[in-house]
């Protein structure tokens, strides 16, 4: 069930990405603050709901929560994030919670860690996000620009994916980044096999390096973690 978000979270969400979108060498060091706030919190509550969350370790079910006076609830919750003395209870439940919901641009849910295996819960860029930026990406590399020069096709590229990461930094993020990647490639490659009047998949006659190194385009996965602020 997809819940439209109240209108002062809804234009938070338009903010950041507004800001993200017109300054491309901006980063949000400071969004937990947005995390514990009343609506945001209360639109939390309202997705887990509606995706029929089950009681954590604690046996807590949502009916308890509404009992108990759910803004008395989330107002607690609230000061435990503020001042950050919020700690969840330990369990030796394995399995984590299939329900998530996206919030920011961001999806909040089950991932996994790449060196363990293990499941937590974090933040990744939300699929609607990436299909987005492809989407973008693809607009920028069609045959309508072919008369541009290699230079302003990849600038113009490049000014898109770098605003778009100064945003999706935060958490797991390597599996977006990867499929970023993937798409601006390829599409960077149909660009010049169309340009250049190349048959079959160019990958002879473009091969990575040259997309990366001659050309510039950016590559999010050999890029330093600090990379967002580099200039397009």
């Amino acid at each position: 069930m997809s819940l439209q978000p109240p209108p002062k979270v809804r234009k938070l969400r338009e903010a950041l990405h507004a800001k993200a979108k017109g300054s491309p060498t901006y980063r949000f060091y400071a969004l937990y603050d947005k995390v514990y706030r009343e609506d945001v919190l209360a639109f939390a509550y309202r997705c887990c709901k509606a995706n029929g969350g089950a009681a954590g370790v604690d046996n807590q079910e949502f009916a308890d929560v509404e009992s108990y006076g759910l803004k008395r609830w989330l107002g607690e919750l609230a000061e435990e994030l503020r001042s950050k003395t919020y700690r969840p209870q330990k369990t030796h439940v394995c399995r984590l919670p299939d329900e998530s919901f996206d919030l920011v641009g961001y999806t909040i849910g089950r991932c996994y860690s790449p060196k363990t295996g293990r499941a937590y819960i974090g933040t990744r860029p939300s699929p609607k996000k990436i299909q987005r930026l492809n989407r973008r990406t693809s607009e920028l590399t069609s045959c309508r620009w072919e008369l541009l020069d290699h230079g302003e096709c990849v600038r113009r590229l490049n000014r898109v994916l770098v605003g778009w990461a100064n945003y999706f930094f935060w958490g797991s993020v390597s599996r977006a980044y990867r499929a970023v990647d993937a798409h601006a490639r390829h599409r960077l490659r149909r660009w010049l096999r169309r340009k250049h009047k190349v048959p079959g998949r160019g990958t002879a006659r473009f091969p990575l390096r040259y997309i990366y190194d001659t050309l510039g385009l950016i590559e999010f996965q050999l890029r330093p973690p600090n990379f967002p602020r580099a200039k397009a």
